[in-house]
């Protein structure tokens, strides 16, 4: 019984379509070049029942079996894709989790430049406890959908985000300098700071704060986590709901000033 049509990507089926041709002609041209070596020298001539059939039933074999096997590489192909998506997507929201945003930061750092910067901010929900306490943690997954969805609303076409910790979420911003840091840092804050969140009918405010740091130069992700938690910290400290940041070549320096003053 023939099964179900395989789902597969539109390029996946063009490379099996031109994949199975391929192998049904290379499969012809040797079939009918061995037909006609055998034909020269046990009769001394070539007959056309001896081509036809040289030619037919490579048709009848090829097109079925190398179409077989293409599809079924091509659907590994795509089983391992889904795979390795699903290994660095978060399970609860659609972002990455912390090991494809580590990996996928690990890499685009090695690009940074003076003249190409990058940007990592670290983003921690404010009093999110007080959240899962008060209403439980199905509200609280929630809250980390409403904020990771405003997130993603104030960070640019190119930027990652990921789920890096319980209610901590990491923004990386290539080409990302000091102004546009602060300018999508403020983003953020002001986004969450609207998001809609009512788990008992009444509206409860959700509030993040942000720490950043600015790369001009090829590093990795555990050293600009470090610093960017630090300036986390800091905006914790300073009364939660703004953002700090700072230069990674600033980085024992004194903290700047915060981003806002509003408080949480």
């Amino acid at each position: 019984m023939v099964g179900p049509i395989p789902k597969l990507p539109a390029i996946a089926w063009a490379n099996v379509i031109l994949w199975t041709l391929a192998i049904t002609l290379g499969t012809l041209v040797i079939s009918a070049f061995i037909a006609t070596g055998i034909m020269l020298v046990f009769t001394g001539n070539l007959e056309i029942t001896g081509i036809l059939l040289a030619l037919i039933l490579p048709l009848l074999l090829a097109v079925p079996v190398a179409g077989f096997f293409m599809i079924r590489h091509y659907q590994m192909l795509e089983d391992n894709r889904v795979l390795q998506r699903l290994a660095y997507t978060d399970s609860l929201l659609d972002c990455m989790n912390r090991r494809g945003f580590t990996a996928s930061v690990d890499i685009a750092l090695q690009y940074a430049t003076p003249h190409r910067p990058c940007a990592l901010l670290i983003i921690d929900i404010d009093n999110f406890k007080r959240v899962n306490d008060r209403f439980g943690h199905d509200q609280g997954d929630i809250a980390l959908g409403i904020v990771a969805d405003a997130i993603q609303s104030a960070i640019r076409a190119g930027d990652m985000l990921g789920r890096i910790g319980g209610e901590e979420f990491g923004a990386f911003l290539p080409g990302g300098d000091d102004a546009q840091a602060r300018q999508i840092a403020e983003r953020i804050r002001q986004a969450v700071a609207a998001a809609h969140f009512a788990p008992d009918g009444a509206r409860h405010d959700l509030s993040v704060s942000i720490g950043g740091i600015v790369a001009t130069e090829p590093s990795a992700f555990a050293m600009l986590y470090r610093a960017a938690d630090q300036r986390l910290y800091a905006a914790k400290q300073d009364g939660r709901n703004r953002a700090r940041l700072d230069h990674v070549k600033d980085d024992k320096r004194p903290l700047p000033p915060a981003l806002t003053g509003a408080t949480g």
